[in-house]
């Protein structure tokens, strides 16, 4: 048994992007930011640490993410890890790894509750996975 499982909690560094692959299936990429503060080791003070990850959603759930997210919105993302290996300008063989997400959630600041998808004004939508 295995298990391919990644869950993040962050802020998007910039707007959504949305495109659609050749047969009209919308694809939407969230670049999400997460960080954390550690104490340097030298100077004793507070650092602030992030670390950007590549969130991709699929279908419907794609074109929600594309209307209802911007740059600086909060959301928590699960889905699996997918690695994708390709050669750059130079012939060198690069690798990027991306958050395939099955279950994303809107965080609107101040909320202690979520709403259901179907909300006119979202602050939590789940992506159900694409074979549901």
């Amino acid at each position: 048994m295995s298990l391919n499982r990644a869950t993040i909690w962050g802020r998007l560094g910039r707007d959504p992007q949305l495109r659609e692959t050749k047969g009209g299936v919308p694809v939407c990429n969230l670049h999400v930011g997460t960080t954390r503060k550690i104490q340097d080791r030298q100077t004793h003070r507070t650092v602030t640490e992030t670390e950007w990850h590549r969130v991709t959603v699929w279908g419907k759930h794609a074109e929600h993410c594309y209307r209802h997210l911007q740059r600086g919105s909060q959301i928590y993302a699960e889905g699996r890890l997918r690695t994708n290996t390709y050669e750059d300008r130079d012939g060198v063989t690069r690798s990027s790894t991306e958050i395939v997400a099955d279950k994303v959630e809107f965080i609107r600041a101040g909320d202690t509750q979520t709403s259901d998808a179907g909300s006119s004004d979202p602050a939590f939508y789940e992506a159900p996975g694409l074979d549901d």
